[in-house]
């Protein structure tokens, strides 16, 4: 299940981080963005309003785990150039093997809003995604407060107003 998965992965990323950097690194993000990202609500309604047309959004990815990042930027070129309004770009370690840096590298590469696919467990998995220049993010949000006391109820709220 990928849950489980994704809950050991970010379970060793949080020891090797320690609750004092993960503090920081979760009250950084609710600081205002130094490049704010694109308001995805705001194409859509925009597209939606003066266009009169649905929003295209394109979920890209790695054809392999072998590509290359010039082959991720060329897919997401060529997806624009097709006439796509945003695109989501998957993170997840089973999906591509450099995550995060995919993003920014699309993020860079295109001059629409990016988003960001995972499981979503963590507050600190939506913080790597809005460093990485995500306008958005999609997926399933299994967890965003465990059981396990750690509760980030606070840091979850001041992320996503920073992020959303």
């Amino acid at each position: 299940m990928p849950t489980r998965r994704k809950q050991r992965q970010l379970e060793a990323q949080l020891t090797e981080l320690g609750m004092e950097a993960l503090d920081e690194r979760l009250q950084s993000a609710t600081q205002a963005p130094v490049q704010p990202p694109y308001r995805l609500s705001r194409l859509i309604s925009q597209i939606t309003s003066t266009e009169g047309r649905a929003a295209v959004v394109v979920e890209i990815s790695r054809p392999s785990p072998s590509a290359t990042a010039a082959q991720l930027e060329a897919i997401a070129k060529r997806a624009v150039a097709a006439g796509a309004d945003a695109l989501v770009v998957r993170v997840d370690s089973e999906d591509t093997p450099e995550g995060s840096k995919d993003l920014f590298i699309v993020r860079q590469a295109v001059k629409v809003p990016v988003l960001a696919r995972d499981w979503y467990i963590h507050p600190l998995q939506i913080v790597e995604a809005k460093e990485a220049g995500a306008a958005g993010l999609i997926g399933v949000i299994a967890q965003v407060c465990g059981g396990d006391g750690v509760g980030q109820e606070g840091y979850w709220s001041g992320v996503q107003s920073a992020i959303c």
